[in-house]
């Protein structure tokens, strides 16, 4: 329903994402045994770094963990840790499959590391548009429940010791209630320790993405970026269609977090920041930008937790 009246191009049809490269519908190697093909790679590895970390690649690396591990005996990958990735639409339907890793890592001394997720968004009307497939609710469920599975079995498991899990927080149809509905889950989840970026996160538009047939529906496709700094962060390649956001509160909450993020509150600081220009938008809907700058520097200065940043050090380049 949410793509009705769009063209959608044939090299834009596929499963999965909207904004995913990969499309959703996956292929496998052909190797009669994909577990075992994996685990010689793997034994190779330990006899050349016994202390290593190994990254599996797969993008149901959740799923392949147990059998993978399964083909070690007991201590055999002592010092270990295995980074895999997981889908949150399947996350969301059953932990079973990562709870058997976590068994498997347990036995043979290594530890699986759930290094990225795509937790992308907790409001329901952007999620309908990237066809996650999951609510907003059921993400935050897969965090809680994750946390829950380090919290027993720190040894063998780890979700928050990384901080590299995805999230995209402003695309052209954002308004205020889906910001405010990702500023409530974000606080709760913690998800600045998660995906530092997520408070300046945008969406990169590019032809091949089912999106991009969207936003041309809407009108919201430019021929050049009407502000640099939508251009500045997260936006690198050239291929990219500039965009405007639908509405225009949004376009002005994304630049106050953007003037807080540039003056080095990022993390919390920057969800901080975003919450404070949020709160005013909310209020006073045609606030002018520079009290919208004021409230989001205020609330991410608020933000006591950390020390204050130095407006004057090197800022930290936003891929």
């Amino acid at each position: 329903p949410a793509f009705e009246g769009a063209v959608v191009r044939p090299e834009q049809r596929g499963r999965g994402c909207t904004f995913c490269a990969q499309g959703g519908d996956y292929g496998s190697l052909d190797v009669p045994d994909y577990p075992q093909w994996l685990a010689d790679q793997l034994r190779w590895l330990r006899a050349e770094a016994p202390e290593s970390q190994a990254v599996l690649g797969d993008e149901a690396g959740v799923d392949v963990a147990p059998a993978l591990l399964g083909r070690f005996g007991d201590g055999e990958l002592l010092g270990l840790e295995l980074l895999v990735k997981g889908r949150v639409e399947r996350l969301a339907r059953s932990l079973d499959r990562l709870e058997a890793g976590v068994t498997e890592a347990r036995r043979t001394g290594a530890r699986l590391v759930l290094y990225l997720v795509g937790l992308e968004n907790f409001s329901d009307a952007e999620l309908l548009r990237f066809n996650k497939g999951v609510t907003g609710d059921q993400i935050e469920a897969v965090v809680h429940g994750l946390d829950a599975v380090e919290a027993r079995s720190p040894a063998a498991f780890g979700f928050r010791s990384t901080a590299t899990h995805g999230f995209l927080l402003f695309t052209p149809w954002t308004t205020l209630e889906d910001l405010r509905r990702n500023a409530d889950g974000a606080r709760r989840v913690g998800l600045a320790a998660l995906a530092p970026k997520s408070a300046i996160s945008r969406l990169r538009l590019f032809r091949w993405q089912p999106l991009s047939s969207l936003a041309e529906r809407d009108g919201l496709v430019l021929e050049a970026w009407p502000d640099a700094g939508l251009r500045r962060h997260l936006g690198y390649k050239s291929e990219e269609r500039p965009w405007r956001f639908a509405d225009p509160r949004a376009a002005a909450a994304y630049s106050a977090v953007s003037v807080a993020w540039d003056a080095g509150f990022t993390g919390a600081r920057a969800w901080a920041a975003l919450e404070g220009a949020l709160g005013l938008l909310e209020r006073e809907p045609g606030a002018p930008p520079d009290l919208l700058v004021s409230a989001a520097l205020a609330a991410a200065r608020s933000q006591a937790a950390l020390p204050r940043p130095d407006a004057g050090a090197k800022l930290v380049s936003v891929p």
